[in-house]
């Protein structure tokens, strides 16, 4: 199978975090399945990080698996494909309505029919998410028109758990069987090509599940990269010698705070793949239990590893309305907070507090904490921990910096200084 998808498009203004100016993104991607296969972008890129006019060249082997995987399901063969495997008779329920359907073994593929027109209605795929579970994945046609006697949909849309809508695409028109150039699914040569061309193979500890998520909100850079050699740890102010924190130098994606209490440890955050990491080290310098863990809100590039910390008996601190969401992790306990009555928690020589309020910025379940020694004074050190929407500035100077960094922990003597200019040159607020 070779499937080609150009687009062009234009992002929103909440990607003003990854490229500021927001250029319109454009870009060709090629697809190749078989041993010899390959996903390829041949013009420009669509990750937020990386300039529009470059090039990128061959994707890393799990991404390319996701990508087949996608095009897979849209191929105008797949019908045939899937006759020579070993197929079920099903029924599969989408919105309480049943459906005639087969089931793909060989794909761990559902595709359900329209009883009336007995056209392909849903291609269902299955994804383990690390929150929500065995999660389905569904590819939906609607409005099929005929082009030169074959049934063409016009409306497609790709459905999480039949309630939430991820994308939704209107084809304008369809051209069967139009002449291509020889090369039009062809990838690059290697030697233009910054990345090396690799085969789609799927790699251990990474889903479809997390890679579609990362890939569809232009988020997607390879594998998980941090080591724990290049994790780096510093103890923030000298009246507060239990509050750490902690940056991977080699990925410096979240920045975490660790508070070692008396009779446990509260860890901030917990990203995929970084937080084994993070685990490791409280495991190996504080040599205490993890008591709770506190996501500052429920974005996954946040706690999509937030499981790991409940499989080792944490506690989830997060304010009430966020709480349903958390529910769904099995064994999960959690402890809310209102904006009335913050969650305290403290021992003989710290305390932390956990601040939620309505309208909050970036995320409805938005929420910061602020650590202090237990009775503070005039001069003591006090730290304000913040994910994804720290501004000491006007909006307009904020926004050339906004979301700079993915996780702020700000230190505060008594005055509450300000930092200078940017992130990475303030004096008083540790960037993530």
């Amino acid at each position: 199978m070779a499937q080609r998808i150009d687009r062009n498009y234009q992002l929103s203004d909440y990607f003003f975090f990854g490229t500021p100016s927001i250029p319109p993104v454009q870009f060709s991607l090629v697809m190749k399945s078989g041993p010899e296969g390959y996903a390829c972008y041949t013009e420009g890129n669509d990750f937020v990080f990386v300039p529009g006019n470059v090039t990128i060249g061959y994707t890393d082997s799990a991404l390319a698996d996701y990508l087949l995987f996608q095009a897979q399901k849209m191929s105008p063969r797949l019908l045939l494909d899937i006759e020579r495997h070993r197929l079920q008779s099903v029924n599969v329920d989408i919105n309480g309505v049943p459906f005639p359907a087969v089931h793909d073994k060989d794909l761990d593929l559902t595709v359900a029919f329209n009883p009336e027109t007995k056209l392909p209605f849903v291609f269902r795929s299955f994804e383990d998410h690390a929150i929500f579970g065995r999660t389905e994945n569904d590819l939906r046609l609607f409005n099929y028109k005929e082009v030169d006697g074959i049934m063409f949909p016009t409306q497609r849309l790709v459905v999480q758990n039949s309630t939430s809508v991820l994308e939704q695409t209107t084809f304008a028109k369809v051209i069967p069987n139009p002449k291509f150039p020889d090369d039009f699914f062809d990838g690059l040569d290697e030697d233009k090509s910054a990345t090396p061309r690799v085969p789609p193979s799927k790699i251990d500890g990474y889903s479809h599940a997390e890679i579609g998520e990362y890939w569809t909100n232009a988020l997607w850079g390879g594998p998980y990269a941090g080591t724990y050699d290049n994790l780096t740890s510093e103890t923030l102010g000298e009246d507060l010698p239990n509050a750490h924190r902690l940056l991977v130098e080699n990925n410096p994606v979240v920045e975490h705070l660790v508070l070692d209490f008396e009779d446990g440890v509260i860890v901030y955050e917990a990203p995929p793949h970084q937080t084994d990491l993070v685990i490791r080290w409280v495991k190996e310098n504080l040599k205490k239990p993890i008591t709770h863990i506190f996501p500052t809100h429920h974005h996954h590039d946040h706690n999509y590893d937030i499981h790991k910390y409940v499989e080792l008996g944490a506690k989830i601190i997060a304010p009430e309305v966020g709480a349903p969401y958390w529910k769904q992790i099995p064994g999960a306990e959690i402890i809310t907070f209102t904006e009335e009555e913050p969650f305290i928690y403290s021992d003989d020589t710290m305390q932390a507090r956990f601040i939620w309020h309505s309208e909050a910025p970036h995320a409805a379940d938005w929420s910061y904490s602020i650590v202090k020694t237990k009775c503070p004074t005039a001069n003591s050190t006090m730290l304000a921990y913040e994910a994804d929407a720290f501004s000491t500035y006007p909006f307009r100077h904020a926004a050339c910096i906004w979301m700079a960094e993915s996780s702020c922990v700000g230190r505060y003597e008594s005055q509450y200084h300000c930092c200078s200019n940017t992130w990475k040159t303030c004096s008083t607020v540790l960037s993530s």
